[in-house]
């Protein structure tokens, strides 16, 4: 029989950071050879050169970087793998590198774009600034400023398709800042009591998974929304408890553009106060979030041409509150039991060219519909099914 296989080895422990000493079992396979000799270092040299027949389990008690490889009867041979087994808080598994502190990490000459840094358990008080393409991944990693008036992490344009998971951010006023950045990932961080948690600013990044949460506090921002394009707000986890001056989600600028806000759970411990959505911009997309127990659900400041849909507003003071609104779709959302009205258009309000169908609601305290605006508003039948509303009040100034 012709083998024309390579074979292929591999260790029992990958790379990663450790606390304690442990054995590796190096194992490999062949198509035709029961067992085939694996070579390997312990110092990053390559096993090519000097590598030293496996014959029983490594113990690796100090930071180390194995090298092994495996190679046939017939000559052919497995590809050269590397497991940097790191001891210390922070480390580079591309590098094989060991911190005390993630900014060290950061900062190393042997940190260069596309590498990962683990952070293990512990608190860490640091003003991070990501000035690199890098991905973290955190592990129960509690950080909080050392300096009030900065950011706990701060991610620049140099910083560009950085991936951030996992940390846990308190006590702080600014959590994670991205800062004119494109093509960062935010991804199931957790945030409390810190007074602004994500502010961002840029085209194309992602922020989903994260819970932010606080004791109380006044005038709080859960992600702040400077100027960007494309940003994607999906699966969050809002739960303030905070004063009136609050909001969950709150778009800046009308120059935001394309901004998709979705699957997020948006509420405020103290009843009655905050607003969930602050929007500003053009082609927003506002779809599948519950929010209950704030002051306001929806708060349209000015926004064009966008799709507000399947949302679900219960318990709040007021569900939608629309001052400026233009070319924009309501539709398919579930408002009820709020305690003044489902939706109002407010004194002075300019909706143009607004469509609005197949929305539920019902049980508003006071009224569902309620309009103090000359603006024409236009209440659809679409299809054949139609709005369901329980009590209507068009007061025209």
């Amino acid at each position: 029989m012709i083998d024309n296989i390579a074979p292929f080895v591999w260790a029992s422990h990958n790379s990663d950071l450790y606390n304690s000493s442990f054995l590796v079992n190096l194992s490999s396979w062949d198509n035709l050879d029961n067992t085939t000799p694996i070579y390997y270092t312990l110092n990053g040299s390559d096993p090519l050169v000097g590598g030293v027949l496996y014959d029983t389990p490594l113990n690796i008690s100090n930071t180390t970087t194995l090298k092994f490889y495996t190679r046939d009867s017939a000559g052919h041979m497995s590809s050269v793998f590397t497991c940097n087994y790191i001891f210390g808080k922070v480390g580079n598994l591309n590098s094989g590198r060991g911190y005390g502190r993630i900014q060290d990490a950061i900062d190393d000459a042997s940190t260069v774009d596309g590498n990962l840094i683990k952070v293990s358990a512990g608190l860490y008080q640091e003003n991070i600034i990501v000035n690199k393409t890098l991905n973290f991944i955190a592990d129960n990693s509690i950080v909080k400023s050392v300096n009030p008036g900065r950011a706990v992490i701060r991610v620049t344009s140099k910083g560009n398709a950085s991936f951030i998971y996992g940390f846990n951010i308190i006590n702080s006023t600014m959590g994670v800042v991205l800062d004119n950045t494109s093509n960062v990932s935010l991804l199931f961080n957790s945030f409390h009591n810190v007074v602004n948690s994500i502010v961002v600013e840029g085209e194309d990044n992602l922020i989903s998974g994260n819970k932010i949460t606080s004791d109380y506090l006044m005038d709080m921002v859960g992600i702040k929304i400077i100027e960007s394009k494309n940003l994607i707000i999906y699966n969050n986890t809002i739960c303030l408890n905070s004063n009136s001056n609050s909001t969950c989600i709150l778009s800046e600028s009308v120059l935001s553009d394309g901004l998709s806000i979705s699957y997020n759970t948006i509420t405020n411990l103290n009843h009655g106060k905050s607003i969930a959505l602050s929007l500003l911009g053009s082609n927003v997309n506002v779809e599948y979030n519950k929010v209950f127990n704030v002051n306001v659900g929806v708060y349209v400041i000015d926004l064009n041409n966008s799709f507000i849909a399947h949302n679900t507003l219960f318990e709040n003071i007021d569900g939608i509150f629309i001052r400026n609104s233009i070319n924009n779709t309501y539709c398919s959302n579930n408002i009820y039991e709020n305690d003044y009205y489902g939706v109002i258009l407010a004194t002075g309000s300019i909706c143009i060219n607004d469509s609005f169908y197949l929305n539920r609601l019902c049980n508003d305290e006071c009224y569902d519909f309620y309009s103090k605006s000359n603006s024409i508003f236009v209440i659809d039948e679409i299809g054949g099914d139609m709005n369901v509303l329980m009590f209507l009040l068009i007061v025209m100034f």
